[in-house]
């Protein structure tokens, strides 16, 4: 009796042994970390015209994050999009790419603020061109004080 309950211990404490290296051995191999996104900032991009101001409807934004495409109304609004992000993610950014005919594609870098209302934001202001196999690269920040900070940071004065 004593044998068996000592073989059958030795067969759970091997089973559990076995599946823990298995995971950590998986996780090596695989380079699996853990990024689950915690928190979210809601944002409604609007894409203009850079040199009319006027809204542009039909254009294509798309969230980098998660490939998910929106077409703009005649306010030039998408729909609302959820932000994602961590706890521990210094700089909170999220990347939008908008396209429409016409015009150069806009490649939109976005600061996310956390504890914010919904933005009506960030505004994409879109130049006329040709092709829109041309990039322009911008960044859209909410608030004053992060561009501030950010300039003081990596910019000095003469």
């Amino acid at each position: 009796m004593k044998k068996d309950i000592s073989k059958i211990i030795f067969a759970v404490v091997s089973a559990i042994l076995l599946c823990l290296i298995g995971f950590s051995a998986g996780r090596l191999t695989y380079k699996v970390k853990d990024n689950c996104k915690t928190h979210y900032c809601l944002v409604k991009p609007l894409v203009y015209d850079a040199y009319t101001g006027e809204p542009i409807a039909n254009a294509v934004v798309t969230n980098t994050s998660d490939g998910r495409t929106y077409t703009t109304d005649s306010t030039g609004s998408t729909d609302w999009i959820a932000v994602y992000y961590n706890d521990d993610e210094e700089i909170k950014l999220s990347t939008f790419i908008a396209r429409t005919d016409g015009y150069k594609t806009t490649l939109l870098y976005m600061v996310c603020e956390t504890g914010t209302e919904p933005l009506d934001g960030p505004m994409i202001y879109m130049f006329t061109g040709q092709s829109r196999d041309e990039t322009i690269s911008m960044v859209y920040s909410p608030s004053d004080e992060y561009s501030q900070k950010l300039v003081k940071e990596f910019i000095q004065s003469p």
